[in-house]
């Protein structure tokens, strides 16, 4: 009976330890088999009053900058969002096409500044039956999420991550700054 209860706790804590780190993927005809495997990266936001300790999907490729988030209903619990890295500045707006996250991105530049905190909102597809046509509105929405200046850097964290608040609060006063730890 011991053997027994021995491994059904061992059964147990795997089946909690495989639940924090699973993503769960939405259905829809756009994401089917868009399952993809990043890297992972920690890094720390720095401010004046504060460290935030970020444990973070990386994006650095093409297939990853074009993915990103999206198809994702759920993020693992020991993930804290997403990092996007470019090798040359970037001028371009981020789109919530197919995102069920509602996201904060913060833009930063070359020397890991940041340079603005934009909200990104769920693009909803409501009564739109077309692709074509919710791709479009997606694409307008991406509008309201061009940052004021050229970036190196995105961060993009769940809006409702814990650390959200103290991050846009620090933000308002000061430049937060990107360590990344290798």
């Amino acid at each position: 009976m011991k053997k027994v209860s021995i491994i059904f706790i061992i059964f147990s804590i795997s089946i909690i330890i495989s639940c924090k780190n699973y993503i769960e993927y939405a259905d829809s005809n756009f994401c089917k088999n868009k399952e993809i495997t990043y890297p992972n990266i920690s890094l720390i936001l720095l401010s004046n009053e504060k460290e935030y300790n970020l444990n973070l999907f990386y994006a650095d490729e093409k297939e990853e900058y074009l993915s990103g988030l999206m198809c994702i209903k759920k993020i693992p619990e020991d993930i804290d969002g997403m990092l996007f890295e470019y090798k040359t500045e970037q001028k371009s707006s981020f789109w919530m096409y197919e995102t069920y996250i509602p996201l904060t991105i913060i833009y930063f530049d070359n020397k890991k500044e940041s340079i603005d905190l934009l909200e990104m909102n769920i693009c909803r597809r409501n009564n739109i039956k077309s692709d074509l046509e919710y791709r479009k509105k997606c694409s307008d929405e991406a509008q309201k999420y061009l940052p004021s200046k050229s970036y190196t850097f995105a961060l993009e964290i769940p809006s409702n991550h814990k650390y959200i608040e103290e991050i846009k609060s620090n933000l308002k006063d000061q430049k937060l700054k990107l360590i990344i730890n290798n």
